[in-house]
């Protein structure tokens, strides 16, 4: 799953992207409980953040939208193989095999 901050023309927001090209926006009961990817992150959400946008439509394509960095406090790590955990709330993620890496730290 891969979860995008953005902002368009009068906010900014968060969702999931779908089919490489969409994001689908949260509910807002999701939203009034999880206002920011952090918390998301923080409160162990993100299997709560699939089934709340499951079946919902886009709201948005990538091209509609700018994409934002996470924010400064913590960036997100996607990896399909990742490798040892070194130091408090570092990641080191490497490339093995064919998996899709990216490096990260998180303070969560």
């Amino acid at each position: 799953m891969k979860i995008a901050r953005f902002t368009c023309p009068g906010r900014t927001g968060y969702g999931v992207v779908i089919h490489e090209d969409s994001i689908v926006e949260p509910s807002a009961g999701f939203l009034s409980r999880h206002p920011d990817i952090r918390s998301v992150l923080a409160a162990n959400a993100t299997q709560a953040l699939a089934r709340d946008v499951a079946g919902r439509p886009a709201g948005f394509t990538l091209d509609a939208v700018m994409l934002l960095p996470p924010d400064p406090d913590h960036i997100i790590v996607f990896a399909k193989h990742h490798e040892a955990i070194e130091g408090p709330g570092a990641l080191r993620a490497q490339r093995r095999h064919q998996g899709i890496t990216m490096a990260a730290c998180a303070n969560v």
